[in-house]
């Protein structure tokens, strides 16, 4: 029951990552991804670099301390969409930034994690900091390589289609485009929650590019279908779900 719970509060935070997508425009959050990348270091660099601190303070080994570091400068991407979506900032420079920072502390992290399961048993190659990155590089160039491609060539000659106006179409089409590529990234070693918002800001581009209409937008879409489920079962399951792994992890 504990595992399902989990799995289910993930569910909610890849739901609400990609929300957190639906809301981005790609102009805001590449023109501000320089003041984002500076956040980003400054929330990893400072935790992981105060930590080492402890070495002297609690007699800790370099690996605990870097571990605690690690700790510290984990993101909750899935806290950060509520809190900007609930003060109503989301789609404010501030939001753009911060959700931006958040994103690339995401794929860093993931990194982080892999290089400290591996300082357990001793190693850390290569590959082991390479992958993530590598991969979620190449998930952002592809996906954004093919969202152009889809835009310019695809979109335009379906736009008439008898279906193009149905949102129980549009959803499924989206849903099924969110799940592809949550599939890929996770394959490659990518970060999923960095395929997800990816997935996301695609789906938001092509209706800012197309001038779809509200009712019929990918985000109108999520809300009709998911926004009950997720902000009535899913979110609550998610901020809970930390507390069923520390309770299993005393049992």
């Amino acid at each position: 029951m504990q595992a399902t719970l989990v799995d289910l509060g993930y569910l909610g935070l890849i739901l609400l990552v990609y929300e957190g997508g639906l809301q981005t425009s790609a102009r805001p959050f590449f023109s501000n991804l320089p003041l984002s990348t500076a956040i980003a270091i400054t929330g990893i660099g400072a935790p992981v670099g105060l930590s080492f601190v402890l070495t002297r303070l609690a007699d800790a080994s370099e690996v605990q301390a870097f571990t605690a570091g690690a700790a510290l400068s984990s993101t909750s991407l899935g806290t950060v969409f509520t809190i900007l979506s609930t003060a109503g900032v989301s789609k404010t420079r501030l939001g753009v930034v911060l959700s931006s920072a958040a994103l690339l502390d995401d794929v860093v992290g993931l990194v982080m994690i892999e290089v400290v399961s591996s300082l357990g048993t001793g190693a850390v190659s290569a590959e082991t900091i390479a992958r993530p990155i590598g991969a979620s590089l190449a998930l952002l160039t592809v996906v954004g390589a093919l969202a152009w491609l889809i835009s310019r060539f695809l979109i335009p000659n379906t736009a008439t289609l008898p279906w193009s106006s149905n949102l129980s179409v549009r959803f499924f089409v989206h849903i099924g485009l969110l799940v592809s590529i949550i599939a890929a990234a996770g394959y490659a070693g990518a970060s999923v929650l960095f395929a997800a918002f990816l997935t996301g800001a695609v789906s938001n581009y092509w209706d800012d590019e197309h001038g779809v209409q509200h009712n019929l937008r990918a985000a109108s879409a999520f809300e009709h279908y998911l926004g009950q489920p997720l902000k009535r079962l899913l979110k609550p399951i998610f901020f809970a779900s930390p507390l069923f792994l520390i309770s299993n992890n005393q049992g």
